[in-house]
């Protein structure tokens, strides 16, 4: 059996934001949810079907811990109709450090649901 390799340069944490997804100028934005994120990329879930392809071009405004972005990313991967993988292709120099912070707060919250809580004293257990 083959073993996944994984591709991604930057660690991506659990989250849950919202987002415009605009994929044609001029047409309303699809409303999606931003599931996972880095500093590269995002993995997006639509609210409805849409029909994209590997590379398709977009602007993205999302909204993650009360804090507000937008980017502008590529179609990376299609896991279905409704959840495609991002690349972030263009974040502005003043929007960096604040999606950088971001990801640190993500990474910490990350960690924290990581660590075996401790074990509290139990009657049953004689302690």
């Amino acid at each position: 059996m083959e073993r996944h390799h994984e591709q991604r340069l930057h660690s991506r944490f659990d989250c849950a934001g919202s987002a415009l997804a605009y994929f044609v100028p001029g047409e309303p934005p699809v409303t999606s949810r931003i599931v996972d994120l880095s500093v590269r990329g995002c993995l997006m879930v639509l609210e409805n079907a849409r029909i994209t392809s590997r590379g398709t071009a977009l602007e993205l405004a999302f909204t993650v811990n009360h804090l507000d972005f937008r980017v502008r990313a590529q179609v990376r991967s299609i896991r279905s109709l409704t959840t495609l993988g991002l690349v972030f292709d263009c974040v502005h120099e003043r929007v960096k450090p604040y999606l950088e912070e971001l990801i640190e707060e993500l990474a910490a919250d990350d960690q924290k649901r990581r660590v075996p809580k401790l074990m509290l004293p139990n009657k049953r257990w004689g302690l």
